[in-house]
């Protein structure tokens, strides 16, 4: 039987229908981006999705050609997914569609590599008769992410997102919208089969939200800590200092004990600015207990 994505791994394509948090891994993806109104007949939304699909299923029927990929296996085609954002705004504005931009990808099985994905985008264009040259491979690590499953219209999102607001400001957590982490859909059905004035009754339709969320105490002291300076230079190099600070927070949260002093010592002095009720504080209180009890201090 073929490899199904959404069968294999059901903590990302079969969420419910109520905020939960997830941590996503790092994918490979066929990419293709693009800006302006997703639903305009012949547009560039539109391009990108025929572009993505003749690579992938060029990708997925290579075994029958003379082109070998390595640790090569049968599997679905994974879903269409978006990365959408608006230049000027943190999150989405549902009515001003002309203003999006976006990526549209299809996920890559991971024995896929950059070579097997140029092959497929020449095949394709051979095969296809259009230019795939706007496609690329991208690698994407969302990494701790909040995600719902929406049911019906596109236009209606914003009350289900407000269901997503609702429930990180509850468990101390806040959206994290930067330029790498954007507001990400998973499209379970083919809208494109149904009218779009069938949209409001169609509960059919099920799209997954997902976006980066981070820690709303580390937020704060992050934005404290930027507002400190008016000097640009100054703020850059916060910026970037704050940034590996962050990153090493990151990694050192999602590991399940503590390896070493270094990281004991830098943990308790972080876990010093934390509110007591937050998802971060609590591990953290777990990650040194356990590690003093090994040490006996």
């Amino acid at each position: 039987m073929a490899f199904d994505f959404k069968k294999e791994y059901k903590e990302f394509y079969s969420p419910k229908n109520k905020p939960e948090i997830v941590n996503v891994p790092p994918a490979n993806y066929i990419a293709v981006r693009g800006v302006g109104n997703p639903n305009e007949e012949g547009g560039a939304y539109q391009k990108a999705i025929g572009i993505l699909y003749a690579i992938a299923y060029a990708l997925k029927m290579s075994y029958k050609t003379d082109y070998k990929i390595e640790g090569f296996f049968e599997y679905v085609v994974p879903p269409l997914e978006g990365f959408w954002w608006q230049e000027g705004i943190s999150g989405i504005d549902y009515s001003d569609k002309q203003a999006f931009n976006w990526i549209s990808v299809i996920r890559l099985p991971d024995f896929v590599s950059k070579e097997d994905f140029e092959w497929a985008v020449k095949t394709a264009e051979k095969k296809k008769k259009i230019y795939c040259s706007s496609a690329e491979f991208l690698t994407i690590d969302e990494g701790l992410c909040v995600q719902i499953m929406h049911e019906g219209s596109f236009d209606d999102e914003p009350t289900t997102v407000a269901l997503m607001d609702e429930y990180l400001e509850k468990s101390g957590y806040v959206n994290d919208f930067t330029d790498k982490r954007l507001h990400h859909e998973i499209y379970m059905s083919d809208a494109r089969k149904v009218a779009p004035e069938k949209w409001k009754m169609n509960r059919k339709i099920r799209t997954i939200l997902k976006r980066g969320i981070r820690d709303a105490e580390e937020a704060r002291m992050v934005d404290d800590y930027i507002c400190q300076t008016t000097d640009e230079d100054e703020i850059k190099r916060a910026e970037t200092v704050l940034q590996e600070f962050e990153e090493k927070i990151k990694a050192l949260l999602q590991k399940d004990h503590i390896s070493s002093k270094s990281e004991y010592s830098f943990l308790s002095k972080y876990r010093i600015e934390l509110n007591d009720e937050t998802p971060a504080a609590q591990k953290i209180d777990s990650m040194i207990e356990d590690f003093r009890t090994k040490k006996n201090c």
